[in-house]
C-alpha cells in the first residue's frame, strides 16, 4: 500500500518540473495556493489529485494511482471509472486500445464505455460532414466557441420527437401567450423555421411540434452540432439541416423564415443588440401572403 501523502507530493512535483517556463511554474503554484486558501487546507499535499492531473497537457500516466502506466495494475472496470472522472475515455485510445473492445457484464460500466467512447467517436465521424458558412470572426463568439467546444453542454440523454398533436404556427403561438392569442389567417405553405443558437439540439425536439415544419439550426460549434446530428439521427427526426456558423453572420443563409428561436444566446454575446438586429431585421421580412 503506497502513502497517499508521500504520492501526492511526488505527483505536484512531477507537474510543475513538466511546465515548461518559469512564469507557466509561478501561475500555477500561484492556483495551487489560492485553491489551498480556499479550502482551508494547511499542507500542499492535501490537495485534491484532480488539481495536478487536470494539466493533463502534461501527463505521461506515470502517477502512482493511475491504472495505465503501473504494470502492476490490472485493467479493470474500477480501474477505468475511476480514470473516466479525470479524462474523457475516448482520448485515451492511443493509451488502451482495448477500451472498444473491453468485455464486461456490469450494465453501468457498459453505459460508461457506450457514454465515453462509442457516442463521441460516432460524433466526430459524423462532424465530417456538417456544413459550415462564413467564419467566427467575433471576439467574443471565439470565447464562447472555446468554452463550449471542449464539452458540449447539456449533454442530455432522453427525449422523444413529437408525432402526434402537430400545431400549426398560430397553434403553437396561442398556446405560448395564452389567454392573449392572435387570429390570422393560415397558408399550407411549408413552415421555414431558424433556431438561432441551437446547442447540443434539446430545442430541436421542441420545434417537432410544428406541422409541416423545415428546420434550419445553426451554432458556432462543431461538438455540439455533432452531439445534435447523433441525437436527432437515434430519434428518426429527418427534417432538420445543421449548419455550423455565428449567428452574426447568418444573411448568409440568403433564406426567410417564418419563426425564429433564439433561446439561451443574446447574452453571450458583446452586443447583443447587434445579435438580435441580425437575426430578426435580415430574416423575419415575410412576403405579404405569409401569416405569423
Amino acid at each position: 500500500m503506497f502513502n497517499r501523502t508521500s504520492a501526492l507530493g511526488q505527483i505536484h512535483k512531477k507537474t510543475v518540473d513538466l511546465l515548461e517556463s518559469e512564469n507557466s511554474k509561478r501561475e500555477y503554484i500561484k492556483y495551487r495556493k489560492e485553491f489551498e486558501e480556499a479550502a482551508g487546507f494547511k499542507k500542499l499535499h492535501d490537495f485534491p489529485i484532480h488539481i495536478d492531473i487536470e494539466i493533463d497537457n502534461f501527463c505521461n500516466f506515470a502517477c502512482t494511482f493511475c491504472p495505465i502506466g503501473q504494470k502492476d495494475n490490472e485493467l479493470n472496470e474500477t480501474n477505468i471509472a475511476i480514470l473516466s472522472c479525470y479524462f474523457p475515455l475516448y482520448k485515451l485510445l492511443d493509451q488502451i486500445p482495448s477500451l472498444t473492445s473491453f468485455n464486461s457484464s456490469n450494465q453501468s460500466f457498459k453505459e460508461l464505455i457506450e457514454l465515453q467512447v462509442t457516442e463521441p467517436i460516432k460524433e466526430i465521424e459524423l462532424s465530417k460532414n456538417i456544413k459550415k458558412l462564413g467564419s467566427i470572426n467575433d471576439c467574443i463568439s471565439q470565447k464562447v466557441k472555446s468554452q463550449y467546444e471542449e464539452n458540449p453542454y447539456p449533454r442530455w440523454r432522453y427525449g422523444s420527437r413529437q408525432k402526434s398533436q402537430k400545431l400549426s404556427i398560430k397553434e403553437a403561438i396561442n398556446l405560448e401567450i395564452k389567454p392573449n392569442y392572435v387570429n390570422k389567417n393560415e397558408s399550407d405553405h411549408q413552415l421555414k423555421v431558424l433556431i438561432a443558437g441551437c446547442g447540443t439540439g434539446n430545442q430541436i425536439l421542441q420545434t417537432q411540434r410544428y406541422k409541416n415544419a423545415q428546420i434550419t439550426a445553426v451554432d458556432l460549434r462543431l461538438s455540439s452540432l455533432s452531439y445534435d446530428q447523433r441525437k436527432i439521427n437515434e430519434l428518426g427526426i429527418n427534417n432538420v439541416e445543421l449548419i455550423q456558423m455565428d449567428i452574426l453572420e447568418v444573411s448568409l443563409l440568403e433564406e426567410q423564415f417564418d419563426v425564429i428561436e433564439c433561446s439561451g444566446v443574446l447574452h453571450h454575446m458583446n452586443n447583443p443588440s447587434k445579435g438580435l438586429k441580425a437575426v430578426s431585421y435580415t430574416h423575419l421580412t415575410l412576403p405579404t401572403n405569409r401569416e405569423v
